[in-house]
């Protein structure tokens, strides 16, 4: 017996093997396809292949680099996610706006081309080694929009593809703290660059300069080496050996009983069902299964065909249905919108403004979206005749007063959070805590995001966003719905020693009670991550928290200013403590990488934005001037920290005891003594943070103690403001390319200043109207000590002396906005258009929302 089985196990092992094997993918020769790209105007030679690969380096280099802030690991959050994007950013709001670049080298004539990259997850195409997943993938652009699978616009560009970002590229030493260019993460992503030209009408890669979107798919090659008797399958597997999902649909629409007459055409459906079983591509594993049963389903119906002079006329209505529903999979796989690239192809015969030179965009902020689309349609409908005003018809003969603006910068709070739009009834459930702790932002909740990137994916102008604190509040539910996650977590590990997916199928199974389980009680001290997190979120639906690019000489780059920790950030519902910015560490060392490496051309503009002014100001609502510089709320307090929670009672961020009512009542009454004790201690908006500390203003100004009891940096706010005073622009007989404008939302104000004042030597932080410098009577140690004990976040109404001393070199200065709501609380109100002349003018008009 023990003789038996052991002459049965290598049989076993090779038959477990063989069950198991999968072929690499087979690489393309991608030094001949790139050449047919350019086959009318004459294959280039050498030089013109060196000079593109440099370029498309660069191209690379510089699209890791604005991926140097991301924490995409760091956020783990309870609920998972079996569709994951592509793309590890699906660049939803991060489009590629790339200009054509001319090249003539050694005299050889080409014509323009666009250096589009493009970032893939190793990881979603089943772990492939990195040199496999250009031979994994096609890649396809198509107009961004409402776009149908029979739509001539589809380009196959995979022969396109110039450079694959190889080792090499994360050898580089540009490193933000954790960022994806450290050497732990050097595989996570892989690097593509397309060359795309833009004139040689004919070649195979041509398309018209506009706005399209990079779909991938997936190349079958497990199909490789199939022998198929049967025309129509024949021609079906070798469009999806090369990945031509569009041809392969629309071969799927002509089967017919006919075109399968054949003995065999059951028998090769199964082979390649089964073939496709095998595929390991984890982001087509849900298309491609159902793809798999659906050829099963069809010749399970072949063979029951009726004998010949029977009435078949039952047989062929299944035989059709089943065809039908094969033609599914491939549909979902072209219309997904998980993996979407949108990138805007420059003309190049387009100077802007009629002709005249220019770049012309818009600046808005604070959507806060939940579940009414209003005010969303209204803005989006001022330059887009796609998209209709509301109560205005399906369409209007009218254009739209703004189409020609070239992007929209987007300056955070898309969604809400269920905070400041949601209901009367949501919240006060809410405040019961008798709401289960879903996601507003994902699928499983109110679905915020999903809704707003449907909304953007056929917007037809490029949309460059950058989170508020409404993007990014982090769930974490009650007592049960810890315990219930961390048995999910449990189980999910034991049963996952016997298989991933099962592991995952019972993990998942267990934490779906959460989905009725009421928040009640809460203790976030107990949980080791929060059930959902908002950065992470946008992450998956949108794209890149941070981001960077030039366009015809000028620079923009996007900060996330709500770059709290987690638990910062933490919420229960819309109960929300900290809505501040702030920013960690790596986020100090990516700006100023990005100031540096996007700088603008001589004589262009650099603009910079995000949702908090790093100053701590805000524009009084009466006078539309500033107002209270310098006034950093502590993210916690001494007293807080100690009794878990205010006085024992309240939501503490970093302990986190939350009880229905008791909680939100406490909170609020702080914010209203805060607020009634006169204008030094600030209104009801947060502005900037500092980390946690004891937050007692007797060690505010005695740095030179050496006691760590209080947060100099006022969350990193000191180190972004010195790089934006090292960096800005000037003016006068010396002029330099720098920071010229600074954009913050946030406060639904909108007004234009100077970030320095030249009346009092250009002053960062303006001296209060009566020139008092002092701490008021409230910034007594007694006073702010009681403060704290009762749970009172106190600021003080002066900034710090490392503030008060700011001051800009002559001629140095930058132009502040602060951008007006597009729609908070149901209320809506306007936004900025901006123009950059050729000759360096800059318009800024501000325009009113339709009502």
């Amino acid at each position: 017996m023990n003789r038996s089985l052991m002459l049965l196990m290598p049989c076993l092992f090779i038959a477990v093997a063989c069950k198991t094997f999968t072929p690499a993918p087979s690489r393309p020769d991608f030094r001949s396809a790139w050449d047919d790209c350019f086959a009318e105007a004459g294959a280039p030679g050498a030089p013109a292949r060196e000079e593109s690969e440099q370029i498309a380096r660069r191209v690379l280099e510089d699209a890791f680099a604005t991926l140097g802030n991301e924490f995409p690991d760091e956020k783990k959050q309870y609920i998972l996610r079996d569709r994951m994007a592509l793309q590890r950013y699906p660049r939803l709001t991060f489009p590629a706006l790339v200009d054509p670049t001319r090249a003539a080298p050694g005299g050889a004539r080409r014509g323009d081309g666009w250096f589009v990259p493009l970032l893939v997850d190793v990881e979603q195409i089943g772990g492939l080694e990195a040199d496999q997943v250009p031979g994994a993938l096609g890649f396809w652009l198509v107009r961004h929009g409402r776009y149908r699978e029979q739509d001539p616009s589809w380009v196959d560009i995979t022969g396109c593809l110039v450079r694959e970002g190889g080792s090499p590229l994360y050898a580089e030493p540009f490193n933000a703290g954790p960022g994806l260019l450290a050497e732990d993460r050097g595989e996570v992503l892989r690097g593509l660059v397309f060359e795309i030209p833009s004139r040689a009408q004919g070649d195979p890669c041509h398309v018209a300069p506009g706005f399209y979107d990079v779909k991938v798919f997936p190349r079958l090659y497990v199909l490789e080496g199939l022998n198929i008797a049967t025309p129509a399958l024949a021609a079906i597997v070798a469009a999806l050996r090369e990945a031509d999902v569009p041809l392969a649909l629309g071969l799927a629409r002509s089967l017919s009983a006919e075109s399968l007459d054949t003995s065999t055409a059951a028998t090769e459906l199964r082979e390649i069902a089964g073939r496709v079983w095998d595929h390991v591509a984890k982001h087509f594993a849900r298309d491609l299964a159902t793809l798999a049963r659906r050829y099963e389903t069809i010749a399970d119906v072949l063979e029951e065909r009726p004998s010949q002079g029977t009435d078949d006329e039952r047989w062929r209505a299944d035989l059709e249905t089943a065809l039908a529903r094969a033609e599914r999979p491939l549909r979902a796989m072209m219309r997904s919108r998980h993996s979407l690239a949108p990138v805007a192809l420059k003309d190049p015969a387009d100077s802007g403004c009629d002709g005249q030179g220019c770049v012309r965009f818009a600046l808005a902020g604070d959507i806060q979206y939940h579940g009414n689309l209003t005010a969303l349609q209204r803005f989006l409908s001022m330059f887009d005749a796609g998209i209709s005003q509301p109560d205005s018809g399906p369409s209007s003969a009218v254009p739209p007063p703004h189409a020609d603006i070239d992007f929209v910068l987007f300056a955070g709070d898309l969604a809400d959070a269920a905070a400041a739009s949601a209901g009367m009834t949501e919240l006060g459930l809410n405040l019961l805590g008798v709401l289960p702790p879903a996601s507003p932002y994902g699928e499983d909740g109110a679905a915020e995001m999903p809704q707003l990137r449907d909304q953007l994916a056929v917007f037809q102008k490029p949309f460059f966003a950058v989170p508020g604190n409404h993007d990014g509040y982090a769930g974490y539910g009650g007592l049960l719905n810890v315990a219930v996650d961390e048995l999910g977590e449990l189980f999910g590990l034991v049963v996952g020693v016997f298989g991933e997916d099962a592991g995952r199928s019972v993990e998942n199974g267990i934490k779906s009670a959460n989905n009725v389980i009421p928040t009640g009680i809460g203790w976030r001290l107990l949980s080791r991550k929060p059930r959902y997190d908002g950065l992470g979120e946008w992450q998956h639906y949108f794209g890149p928290l941070n981001t960077a690019f030039k366009f015809r000489g000028h620079s923009f780059i996007g900060l996330n200013s709500y770059d709290l920790t987690a638990k910062e950030r933490g919420s229960v519902g819309a109960v929300i403590i900290n809505y501040g910015g702030g920013i960690q560490d790596g986020a100090v060392e990516w700006m100023e990488d990005m100031v540096g490496r996007f700088s603008p051309d001589p004589g262009k503009k650099q603009f910079l934005f995000m949702h908090h002014d790093p100053r701590a100001a805000h524009p009084l609502k009466t006078r539309l001037d500033e107002s209270d510089y310098g006034i950093y709320d502590a993210t916690d307090s001494p007293i807080s920290m100690l009794t878990l929670g205010h006085a024992g009672i309240g939501n503490s961020p970093e302990t986190g005891i939350y009880l229905p009512v008791i909680t939100v009542l406490v909170s609020n009454l702080a914010r209203t003594l805060e607020r009634e004790w006169g204008e030094n201690t600030g209104t009801w908006m947060q502005e900037w943070m500092r980390k946690p500390d004891w937050s007692l203003p007797i060690f505010e100004d005695r740095a030179s103690w050496g006691i760590p009891l209080y947060d100099h940096s006022h969350y990193n706010a000191r180190e972004l403001i010195e790089i934006i005073n090292a960096n800005l622009a000037r003016e006068g007989p010396n002029p330099k390319a720098g920071i010229s404008h600074l954009v913050f939302a946030h406060n639904d104000v909108p007004s234009q200043d100077l970030w320095g004042d030249p009346e009092q030597r250009g002053a960062v932080f303006r001296e209060p109207a009566d020139n008092d410098w002092d701490d008021t009577v409230m910034s007594s140690p007694i006073l702010s000590g009681f403060g704290s004990m009762v749970g009172i976040k106190y600021r003080n109404g002066n900034p710090t002396h490392w503030a008060r001393n700011l001051r800009l070199a002559p001629d140095e200065n930058a132009t502040v906005l602060r951008l007006d709501d597009i729609g908070n609380a149901h209320s809506y109100h306007g936004f900025h258009v901006v123009t950059l002349h050729e000759d360096g003018r800059t318009e800024i008009e501000w325009v009113g929302l339709p009502n």
